[in-house]
C-alpha cells in the first residue's frame, strides 16, 4: 500500500492531475518517506509553475488556488510566497481601481518585484472596543465561542474594560489583542500585539505573527493555543488550556473568518458521529435574519442557522445564543 501510494501519485504528477496528487499525499503517510519528500518537493514545483501559468493569462482565482495548495506542504517558500504576493497585489488593484480600468501590477514572474512592499502596520487597538460574540453549542462537542471581529481583545476578568475573550487569570497590565489581516477570499495572517509584553512559547515579546500551535500566555496562569487546522480556511482557533473563561463551559474560541468545517480528518472540529463534513459560513450583514448558514459539503441541504435558533443534521444539533459582555458565571 506504500509503494502503490507513491506510485499512484508518481503517475497523477506527470499526468498533470496536481489535485489528485495533492489528496493523495495530504492522505497518506508515504509523503514522511524519503521518496515521498521527493514527491511533495516535484508537486510543489508543478503547482507554483501551473500558478504562474494561471496568473500570466489572468486567472487569478485559479493561480491562488495553486498557490495556496503549494504552500500546504511548502510553506513559506520564496517561489509560493512571491506568487501569493503578485495575487494580493492584482486582487488590491481589482479593489481600488474602477470598473474597467484594472491594472495589473508591473511585476515579473520568476523574480521578486523591484520595491518590496513594507511590513504591514500593525493596528492601534481602542482600549474600550468591544465586538458582538455568540455562543455556537453542538451536540456531542460543547460550545464554542464565536467572534466574528477582524480584531478581538483578551484580558482577565479583574479589568474595568470588558473584553472579547475573558479569562480567570491576573497579572494582566495590557489587554493583548489578535488582529486578522488579509482578504477572506486569499487566506488571513494573525497578528498578537499588545501595549506591555506578554509571552508566546515562553519567549516575552508585544508583538508577533501567530503560527499553528503558538501558546498565548494570558496573565499568570491563563493559557490559549492558536491552531489553524484547515488550509482552505482562514478561521483559526484559540483553545484554552491552562485557566478558564469566565463562563466556564467554553473552552474553544473561534476566530471566525469565511467558514468552519466540521467532520473528521482535516476538519476544525472533529464530530462524534456521522461520516459526512458540514460546513457552517457566516451571512452577510443585511442578506437574511441568519446569523449563519451551515450545509454538506458539496453545497446541499442548506440550512440557516439565526440566534436563539437550531438546526440538525443527522444526530447533531447545532444551536446559537448570545453571549454576555458582562463576565458572568452562567
Amino acid at each position: 500500500m506504500f509503494q502503490l501510494d507513491l506510485k499512484r501519485t508518481q503517475v497523477a504528477i506527470a499526468a498533470g492531475r496536481l489535485d489528485e496528487a495533492f489528496s493523495l499525499l495530504k492522505s497518506s503517510s508515504a509523503r514522511g518517506h524519503r521518496d515521498g519528500q521527493d514527491l511533495v518537493d516535484q508537486l510543489i514545483a508543478a503547482f507554483v509553475d501551473r500558478g504562474n501559468q494561471h496568473f500570466i493569462e489572468g486567472r487569478f482565482d485559479d493561480a491562488w488556488h495553486d498557490a495556496s495548495a503549494a504552500a500546504y506542504f511548502g510553506g513559506r517558500q520564496i517561489e509560493v510566497a512571491r506568487l501569493l504576493a503578485q495575487i494580493r497585489e492584482v486582487r488590491t488593484s481589482e479593489r481600488q481601481t474602477p470598473v474597467g480600468k484594472l491594472a495589473v501590477p508591473k511585476t515579473s514572474i520568476g523574480r521578486a518585484p523591484e520595491r518590496q512592499t513594507p511590513v504591514r502596520k500593525l493596528f492601534e487597538p481602542e482600549p474600550q472596543r468591544h465586538t458582538g460574540a455568540m455562543v455556537l453549542h453542538v451536540d456531542g462537542l460543547g460550545s464554542l465561542l464565536l467572534l466574528r471581529s477582524d480584531t478581538v481583545s483578551i484580558g482577565d476578568a479583574s479589568s474595568s474594560s470588558r473584553h472579547d475573550i475573558t479569562m480567570q487569570t491576573d497579572g494582566v497590565h495590557a489587554p493583548i489583542w489578535i488582529h486578522r489581516d488579509g482578504d477572506s477570499r486569499e487566506g488571513q495572517d494573525y497578528f498578537a500585539k499588545s501595549v506591555s509584553s506578554f509571552m508566546v512559547n515562553g519567549k516575552t515579546i508585544s508583538e508577533r505573527l501567530l503560527v499553528d500551535g503558538d501558546a498565548i500566555s494570558v496573565g499568570q496562569r491563563g493559557r490559549l493555543r492558536f491552531t489553524r487546522s484547515v488550509a482552505a480556511s482562514g478561521s483559526a482557533i484559540l483553545e484554552v488550556t491552562a485557566a478558564k473563561l469566565v463562563r466556564r463551559d467554553i473552552r474553544r474560541v473561534v476566530l471566525m473568518a469565511d467558514s468552519l468545517l466540521f467532520g473528521s480528518f482535516g476538519s476544525h472540529f472533529r464530530l462524534p458521529v456521522g461520516d459526512g463534513s458540514i460546513i457552517m459560513q457566516p451571512t452577510r450583514d443585511g442578506a437574511s435574519d441568519a446569523a449563519y448558514t451551515l450545509h454538506r459539503q458539496g453545497g446541499f441541504d442548506r440550512k440557516p442557522l439565526a440566534m436563539g435558533g437550531s438546526v440538525r443534521f443527522d444526530d447533531i444539533r447545532f444551536a446559537l445564543s448570545p453571549y454576555p459582555l458582562a463576565g458572568t458565571n452562567a
